[in-house]
């Protein structure tokens, strides 16, 4: 995977990511420090959502609806993990893999040389119109 041009690991990681999830979409960009990939697999969490969840956890609130709306906030999340991780795992089979440096007493990453996969949720380019 070293050896590609952004433009073919763009375009392997479209095709890879189209036949294990032929029913989802994807937008992929990548360049010297990575990958980005937006998809429908990844749940945006809401405003609403976060707020609800900070009001449970300050004991501002104790009222059902912040509670449901907190319970599904950590729904989305761990969906969210497991989508994440399961799309780097398959990728990770066609040699696309992070490569993170870090410094082995504190623990920061190291600057220079990283290679990340970033996931985000799928933005809808439209609505912005």
């Amino acid at each position: 995977m070293k050896n590609m041009t952004n433009r073919e690991t763009t375009n392997l990681v479209k095709k890879v990511l189209k036949e294990h999830f032929p029913n989802n979409r994807f937008k992929v960009k990548s360049d010297y420090s990575g990958i980005d990939i937006e998809t429908d697999l990844i749940k945006t969490i809401s405003q609403d959502m976060l707020e609800a969840d900070w009001r449970i956890r300050m004991n501002k609130s104790y009222g059902e609806e912040d509670y449901i709306k907190s319970e599904l906030k950590d729904e989305i999340i761990k969906e969210n993990n497991k989508n994440e991780k399961k799309i780097k795992e398959i990728l990770s089979r066609y040699g696309i893999k992070e490569d993170i440096s870090y410094d082995q007493y504190t623990g920061e990453i190291l600057q220079g040389g990283n290679y990340f996969i970033q996931i985000f949720p799928l933005r809808d380019y439209k609505k912005r119109r």
